[in-house]
């Protein structure tokens, strides 16, 4: 038998099916203006859902957009309504509601169709306010005409009649949005010294308020918090930073904190609406309100999102939990991070106070919380630090995300100088390095993980500008005592570089400058990452990445320094690196010698060796297809040079053997006469050597007959980007890379090596060879820290809200089918069940407001297609999903 979908968060009961269209329901709110005091309709906002998701699917964007554009004062009136309601609820000494017997109690979350009963209990009414208002939040940020004055409008307290914080008041009051002017002698009586005091904005007393709720006793903390005499108890949730103890919160109390903290999340989404460009420029005054909070509310506020966001969720079974309290830990985490990432030239209370912690204790519980969260979130994909777990089926436990936890940690590191020293020290920190790996591993070809790699990176470079993390990186790794963490570092860079077809390109420099930070300490590099760092280095000293773009330099200066450092400090603790980078000679020296004429002979000479190739086969190698751009030929070059690097063959080692008595036979000619494969520092005293880089490059070269028929392109070289490399500008950067140590290095190794006739005696004999009094003085050791810029403030602010917005769910957030601005969206297309549910409910809810138009005819005009009250730009009885297309009609 066929079945329909059952439509989340609806029941068959009417009032929810025709509240969109019927006569005195959401569409109402476009068409005139509506009394503040017609509580028979502004009551159903609070008294008809049962939970979020009734909410985002009865009122959709477009009928709040629509009432923007043609009655905004109704938008201000609902939205007045619904924080006084909120305000009033939550001031009121016996919320939540008592029983007959005078004692409170915690109402469980409507799970049940709502019955049609007009009088809905405190907690239920005070939960749809916040929900309300969140579905509202950002279509007013989306639109921003004038309405940040008008929610934060200070007015004079003698003349504001608002009876919001009062607590004696009736059931329902709202603010009088007419400002007139009082006559002569109602001021005269009301003026009584020579300044008028301002009362709070309308959405400061909201955010008061909504802070205040998530501290009340008998709602979001347990009865016994209270002690009779307030509500409101500023109670850190959870245990950990500031606390040793804390009540325990059984249900529903999670979820109605979570619910809460999605209305936060809402109010200081501002941010998602503004453009890259002026983010920076434009305040973000919910942040800066919920700054000048108390001390004693604040900090409370602080450790209770921090405990709550590292401390593990009691794991139980799929179906004992709501939505809400599922998403509790990660809405937590969200939150805690957008006031400890807020931009700014000045901290706010936030930063500072994570930045003033200093006990051991604290930090240990924070380590411990970060390692927990990562090791959960890897545990779901049946990973943890390299392991492979078994995960209980049919159980649920979740925590803040990856990008939450690993963001956090981050942030922690940056503010807090002693928690940093103390991780460093911390037995953990290899476990969380290891994690780190696992994860660039695991999701360096999937886009969606594409921001936490970038995350994953910077982070990485931050920690390695600390030389106690550099020396830890010689340990091996927890769950595998023969693979060193330096091993695991470098194969992590080489996946990130070589094995993913140049798709993380701007991930380049955070990748080579971690390498750089570490190489004056790190100690026994394996074979394999020896020859993955030189494959990676002749990758980048290639003449098409050099020439492709202006800042590709650079790449070939940090791998440079990387060697000259482990050369100068760790030279006898790395002989396979010093083997491997002996073997790369011929790139050193014609990098040493590089000009572009002779870059230029080189790319024209690759280009055709790939035409013959095709000429003859017909067809070209994958490699050589995926050769497209200077990155993808990064990645197929690194590759290559490792394979060819790991070949050693009988043929191979001929090879060599043939090479070095070519190179002996060389030294004998004259000293007129040019030699290509002479290395350029032999035969030189140690004063002519340091003088070798200074020497310019050879005229004859530039006027080689092989280059007269391409003279006007030895002038510049365009790249496929369109950057023009110059004579001038090849020069201005090949005098400045750090050659010098490691082509003496070369000159005085690699005669004695070649004698060597396998690649572990050559190893054996340079762990035992010095090169002390021949190497000039080694250059200073740089660390270089990540560095925060405004375009850098702009990625973290795109990442966090980006992360808030996908974990609401696809197409369920409040900010679903807004118009985000600080980032682009692409809209996954409708599933067949998605496109079932919206014909359904735009059926039924057409049925019954046909109906219901049968039983008011005659007294109440119903609205039909085109109706002076329809709302514009859609037609009578469709549903308009996120991406704005019809999906649904009458």
């Amino acid at each position: 038998m066929f079945r329909l979908p059952s439509v989340p968060g609806l029941s068959s009961d009417p009032p929810k099916l025709t509240f969109r269209n019927a006569s005195n329901g959401l569409a109402r709110l476009s068409r005139n203006t509506i009394p503040p005091d017609e509580t028979s309709y502004w009551k159903q906002y609070w008294e008809l859902f049962d939970s979020v998701e009734d909410v985002n699917t009865l009122i959709t964007p477009q009928h709040i957009r629509t009432a923007l554009q043609q009655c905004p004062e109704n938008v201000r009136t609902l939205f007045t309504v619904l924080a006084a309601q909120f305000i009033r609820l939550v001031r009121s000494p016996t919320f939540p509601r008592p029983t007959s017997a005078g004692t409170f109690t915690l109402p469980a979350l409507p799970l049940s169709p709502w019955s049609g009963n007009t009088t809905a209990d405190d907690v239920r009414s005070v939960l749809n306010c916040a929900r309300v208002i969140a579905r509202v939040l950002p279509l007013i940020w989306e639109d921003d005409s004038d309405w940040t004055r008008w929610l934060w409008e200070e007015k004079d307290e003698e003349a504001d009649s608002t009876p919001i914080d009062n607590e004696a008041q009736a059931q329902f009051v709202i603010e009088d949005e007419d400002e007139d002017e009082p006559d002569a002698e109602q001021t005269r009586v009301e003026v009584k010294g020579p300044t008028k005091k301002k009362s709070p904005s309308l959405m400061a007393r909201f955010v008061n308020a909504l802070i205040d709720s998530l501290f009340h006793t008998g709602f979001t903390l347990p009865a016994d918090v209270d002690d009779g005499t307030v509500k409101t108890s500023y109670v850190i949730w959870a245990s950990g930073v500031g606390s040793s103890s804390a009540p325990v919160a059984v249900a529903p109390i999670p979820a109605y904190r979570s619910t809460l903290l999605l209305t936060l999340l809402t109010a200081m989404s501002h941010p998602l609406y503004a453009t890259p460009i002026s983010l920076r420029q434009q305040p973000s005054p919910v942040l800066d309100h919920l700054s000048t909070l108390p001390r004693k509310t604040y900090l409370a506020l602080l450790c209770s999102l921090l405990n709550t966001t590292l401390t593990p969720p009691p794991a139980r079974y799929i179906g004992q939990v709501t939505r809400d309290e599922d998403l509790y830990p990660q809405r937590a985490a969200q939150s805690l991070l957008v006031f400890l990432c807020q931009e700014g030239d000045r901290p706010n209370v936030y930063q500072k106070a994570i930045a003033k912690l200093h006990r051991e204790q604290d930090f240990a519980f924070m380590i411990d919380g970060v390692k927990n969260a990562l090791d959960a979130e890897a545990a779901k994909g049946g990973l943890v630090n390299g392991v492979t777990k078994a995960v209980p089926v049919g159980r649920r436990g979740n925590g803040p995300g990856a990008l939450e936890a690993w963001v956090l940690f981050w942030r922690i590191i940056d503010l807090n100088r002693k928690f940093t020293n103390y991780l460093l020290a911390s037995p953990h920190l290899l476990a969380i390095v290891s994690n780190l790996f696992s994860t660039m591993a695991t999701y360096k070809d999937s886009p969606p993980h594409f921001a936490l790699l970038r995350t994953l990176c910077y982070l990485l470079q931050t920690l390695s500008s600390h030389r106690t993390f550099a020396v830890m990186l010689s340990s091996p790794l927890p769950h595998s005592t023969a693979t060193r963490a330096s091993d695991a570092l470098v194969n992590a860079v080489y996946t990130l570089i070589a094995g993913t077809n140049g798709q993380h390109a701007g991930l380049y420099q955070p990748l080579l400058v971690t390498l750089g930070n570490v190489a004056p300490y790190v100690k026994g590099l394996s074979v394999q990452s020896a020859s993955r760092l030189t494959a990676l280095f002749q990758a980048f000293a290639s003449p098409q990445f050099l020439l492709a773009d202006e800042g590709n330099p650079r790449c070939v200066f940090w791998m440079l320094e990387c060697f000259t450092h482990i050369i100068h400090h760790q030279f006898s603790d790395n002989p396979n690196l010093i083997y491997s980078i002996l073997r790369a000679n011929d790139r050193l020296h014609a990098l040493a010698t590089f000009t572009l004429p002779t870059a230029l002979a080189e790319i024209t000479r690759a280009k055709a060796a790939k035409e013959d190739h095709l000429r003859m086969t017909g067809a070209l190698t994958p490699d050589q297809k995926r050769s497209g751009s200077p990155e993808q030929l990064v990645a197929q070059t690194a590759q290559t040079v490792e394979d060819e690097t790991n070949e050693h063959s009988a043929h191979e080692e001929k090879e060599r053997v043939r090479d070095r008595e070519q190179t002996l036979a060389a030294n004998a000619v004259g000293p007129d006469q040019e030699v290509a494969s002479q290395s350029p520092v032999s035969g030189l005293s140690e004063k002519a050597r340091g003088k070798l880089r200074a020497r310019s490059p050879s005229v004859g070269s530039l006027a080689s007959p092989a280059f007269a028929a391409n003279a006007s392109s030895i002038l510049g070289y365009e790249s496929a980007s369109g950057f023009v490399a110059t004579e001038e500008w090849v020069q201005s950067w090949v005098q400045g890379l750090p050659l010098d140590s490691i082509l003496i290095a070369v000159s005085e190794l690699l005669p004695k090596v070649q004698t060597f006739k396998t690649p572990s005696s050559a190893a054996s004999f340079l762990a035992s060879a010095t090169l002390v009094g021949i190497l000039p003085p080694a250059p200073p050791i740089i660390s270089r820290r990540f560095q925060w810029t405004d375009r850098s403030e702009v990625w973290r602010a795109s990442l966090l809200w980006g992360e808030v917005y996908v974990s609401s769910g696809p197409g369920q957030g409040p900010w679903a089918g807004t118009q985000i601005r600080l980032f682009g969206i692409k809209q996954a297309p409708l599933t067949r069940r998605d496109q079932a549910i919206a014909n359904m409910t735009s059926a039924m809810g057409n049925m019954w407001s046909a109906v219901g138009g049968q039983s008011r005819r005659g007294s109440v005009p119903p609205q039909g297609r085109g109706a002076p009250g329809s709302p514009r730009g859609s037609r009578d009885g469709a549903i308009t999903s996120e991406n704005g297309r019809s999906v649904g009609n009458r």
